[in-house]
């Protein structure tokens, strides 16, 4: 077996040093290193690369249904009929949780201020939290929607709502989302609807990545 010994290779033109390699064996390459073929081998010693973001998973769907609340009590949630669940497949990954849906109020009586919003009850594990809406004051913000949009009308009035957060993965164990809704300064007999009305899309996305 033959073996070539150097310790500079350089470009047959202009002589520019395109490799370098050292008494050790290491060899550095000077420009740009195109690879045809496939590259092996784990990674476990590569260094000084950057790495983006990696996609794990999307999931998305969709609720056609609707609750609605009679009367409903001043400052309190009430649970709604849409439930997100979605299993991480990673125990260090994070995800975004974006969510669309509809609120409606409808009061009996012409007091001025008026509202509602929406919240998500996060459980995994047995633990129970609530993400925080990016970018905005709903998260366990009752105050936050429809206020004193309508005045004093009675007329039901609707609003599209949008939820935006990203939540960090603990474990793989599934994870439920329970969207929740409620309202304040309605009046006796007032309603409150949540969900997919007058065939507006009630839907979701999450997308999990790891950095």
């Amino acid at each position: 077996m033959s073996t070539l010994k150097v310790n500079t290779i350089a470009d047959p033109d202009n002589g520019n040093t395109a490799i370098t390699i050292d008494s050790s064996g290491n060899a550095t390459f000077a420009q740009n290193l195109s690879i045809t073929g496939n590259l092996t081998g784990d990674g476990s010693a590569l260094t000084g690369i950057s790495s983006p973001s990696n996609i794990l998973q999307v999931v998305s769907g969709s609720w056609n249904g609707e609750s609605s609340t009679i009367n409903p009590s001043e400052n309190t949630w009430y649970d709604s009929g849409w439930t997100i669940y979605f299993t991480p497949e990673s125990a260090t990954s994070k995800f975004i949780l974006y969510a669309h849906t509809r609120l409606s109020v409808k009061k009996t009586t012409s007091s001025a201020f008026h509202g509602a919003s929406m919240r998500f009850k996060k459980t995994q594990s047995s633990t129970v939290t609530y993400p925080s809406q990016l970018g905005g004051s709903m998260d366990g913000n009752l105050h936050h929607q429809l206020t004193d949009l309508f005045g004093t009308t009675m007329d039901p009035h609707s609003i599209p709502v949008t939820f935006f957060a990203i939540e960090e993965s603990s474990s793989t164990d599934q994870i439920s989302y329970l969207m929740q809704y409620g309202g304040y300064g309605l009046s006796s007999n007032a309603k409150l609807w949540a969900g997919s009305q007058w065939s507006f899309p009630t839907s979701y996305q999450i997308i999990e990545f790891e950095e």
